[in-house]
Formats: structure tokens, C-alpha cells, sequence
């Protein structure tokens, strides 16, 4: 589950794109701000979720920044 709120009042965001697997994998939320899809055992390393100009980045973990 993907869930997009706006970062000013945390409103569920309609209508945000979310991408799995360099946009292989596309769903978009629902009223509710959610968005269902599976995700590959260990090939997806982030999400993004687009929406207008506006782009943000989920790592699915932060060790690939180091140890």
C-alpha cells in the first residue's frame, strides 16, 4: 500500500502517481490517498510518487546510502 498526503494539513492526495521499478509498475491513488500494488521480492529499491510539478522519493531502505 502507497498512501499520499499533503505535507501542509495531511490530507489524502487524489490522483498522485506512484512508480515501482522505473515506472514498470504504475498506480494511482484513490480518494483516500492510497494506492495498491505488488512489489518484486527485492528488485524494487524505490518509489516515486508524482503530482503535478511536484515528485517525491521513497528509498526502501536507507542502507544504500552506506553501512
Amino acid at each position: 500500500v502507497a498512501w499520499a498526503t499533503a505535507l501542509e494539513d495531511g490530507v489524502p492526495l487524489a490522483g498522485v502517481t506512484i512508480e515501482a521499478n522505473a515506472g514498470r509498475q504504475v498506480a494511482v491513488t484513490g480518494q483516500d490517498g492510497t494506492a495498491r500494488f505488488e512489489l518484486p521480492n527485492q528488485e524494487t529499491t524505490l518509489l516515486v510518487a508524482r503530482q503535478g510539478a511536484d515528485t517525491a522519493v521513497l528509498l526502501r531502505s536507507t542502507h544504500l546510502w552506506g553501512h
